[in-house]
């Protein structure tokens, strides 16, 4: 889904089109790796501190391109059969 006004089309800030009220962003928490679940969904995060994050429904890594790749091998998703597919 665009984050787009259904009357101009133009494009507009998230927190104007999605509801943010629950979302908790971390910022300079370096992640550790992320902790699946038997269908390989992300079920929590564990940082390098060793505090643990869990969330009800999603989780969004967002890191620099050269930290994703190692975060997802530290999580045991293998990311060169996903990239070749």
């Amino acid at each position: 889904m665009l984050a787009t006004s259904d009357s101009t089309a133009t494009r507009q800030h998230s927190a104007k089109v999605y509801n943010l009220d629950d979302i908790e962003v971390f910022c300079d928490a370096p992640v550790a790796h992320s902790l699946l679940n038997e269908s390989k969904r992300a079920i929590s995060i564990e940082l390098v501190s060793g505090d643990k994050l869990f969330a009800s429904q999603e989780i969004a890594i967002s890191c620099r391109t050269q930290v994703t790749p190692k975060i997802l091998m530290l999580s045991s998703i293998d990311i060169f059969s996903e990239l070749t597919k």
